[in-house]
């Protein structure tokens, strides 16, 4: 079935402050997902891949089975210790008493081909799950589909068949985004799905909450 759009956001606002609709997720030392130039979400660069993560906390219910897309906005900086991307399930507040699935590109390796890992956060700590290099580009959808204990990653409108992974962790929660600073996140989109999953994401500039 199609996934279906339950929230969206294109960070077209003044910040920095992320807004209502967000729940930060603060781990480690890291600090809060903020709004960058009015047009785009950014994070803080720190350890781990948990420390700069919100989830959305807005109009709209989640099913178990959720996704979240978002576009990639620049691969400026290659340092090794920044990424950006999406979470899904993810439940709870500040560091260590929250939980999420994520699945991100780590902007370290001089590109065009990334580091793209899936992984969870649980009670603060994170744990890879899978690792694949692939090929990125501005402006490309991240996306990250979790249906029953399956754990599905998207490049635009392809699966990453590397990243399929099971995992009983998180059963609940609501999708979000993950970020480090120096790289840029917009046009979030998190929803449902149904049993069969595997839908391209439909990413619009839709308007904030």
């Amino acid at each position: 079935m199609a996934r279906t759009p339950v929230a969206t956001d294109n960070f077209n606002r003044a910040g920095p402050a992320l807004g209502a609709n967000w729940q930060q997720l603060t781990n480690w030392s890291g600090g809060d997902i903020t709004i960058n130039s009015s047009t785009r979400a950014t994070g803080y660069s720190g350890n781990g891949p948990g420390n700069s993560s919100a989830r959305w906390v807005g109009a709209g219910t989640f099913t178990a089975d959720q996704y979240a897309a978002a576009k990639l906005v620049n691969f400026d900086y290659q340092n090794a210790g920044f990424w950006s991307g999406v979470i899904a399930r993810a439940s709870g507040d500040e560091a260590p008493d929250n939980d999420f699935y994520y699945a991100i590109v780590e902007h370290n390796s001089g590109g065009p081909t990334y580091l793209t890992r899936v992984g969870k956060v649980v009670n603060g700590t994170d744990t890879s799950l899978a690792t694949s290099s692939q090929a990125w580009s501005v402006n490309d959808v991240i996306s990250l589909e979790v249906e029953g204990t399956s754990l599905r990653v998207f490049r635009n409108d392809t699966q990453i068949t590397a990243l399929n992974v099971t995992d009983a962790s998180l059963a609940t929660g609501a999708p979000g985004v993950i970020c480090s600073e120096v790289v840029y996140l917009d046009d979030f989109e998190g929803g449902n799905i149904g049993e069969d999953g595997g839908s391209a994401p439909t990413i619009t500039d839709a308007g904030d909450e």
